[in-house]
């Protein structure tokens, strides 16, 4: 078991400043893979992406499950998680409020070789503004299994096909609360 309390890390650079591999994730509201990052101050990326928390060489293995829990600022149009391998994110997960043309919906994706794979909108929308959430992420060889906290489900392919993943970072209006793999 892996844990790691989490207190807030706000607009944190996770990279020094020095790489500019990432993918952009700021985009114009409606494009596919478009972040929650536009309207946050404090610091960027060398890319332009805010940063609100890295979670750096923690290892997500098939088989293991990461338990995130937070709470969503006030306002916010929405946040994002991304489970990353380089600059590639095998998920990317955006949990929309009124953002983007769409309202109180989660929007899961990938960025691979520099391009956004098909957007995938299953599972229910629990959650609320200044309200703790909580929800599972299980790694197979086929898929990221996402168990929200009201039990609905959002089944989201492994299309990176890695077996193990290290890197983690959360964007936009979440306050991250913890953070555990298991």
């Amino acid at each position: 078991m892996t844990g790691l309390s989490v207190l807030p890390v706000l607009c944190q650079r996770g990279d020094g400043g020095k790489s500019d591999s990432a993918p952009p994730l700021s985009a114009k509201p409606g494009r596919r893979g478009a972040s929650c990052t536009e309207g946050l101050r404090g610091s960027m990326s060398a890319n332009g992406e805010h940063m609100d928390m890295i979670v750096k060489n923690m290892s997500l293995k098939v088989g293991h499950t990461v338990t995130i829990s937070g709470v969503p600022k006030a306002g916010a149009e929405c946040f994002a998680l991304n489970i990353s391998s380089g600059a590639d994110h095998a998920l990317h997960m955006n949990v929309r409020f009124t953002a983007h043309g769409d309202e109180r919906v989660v929007v899961c994706n990938s960025y691979q070789a520099g391009v956004w794979g098909a957007e995938v909108r299953q599972g229910g929308f629990p959650f609320n503004y200044d309200e703790l959430f909580k929800f599972t992420i299980s790694l197979t060889p086929e898929e990221f299994l996402v168990v929200l906290s009201d039990a609905s489900e959002i089944h989201f392919p492994n299309r990176l096909g890695a077996s193990k993943y290290m890197d983690f970072s959360f964007n936009g209006g979440v306050l991250v609360r913890g953070f555990e793999i298991n």
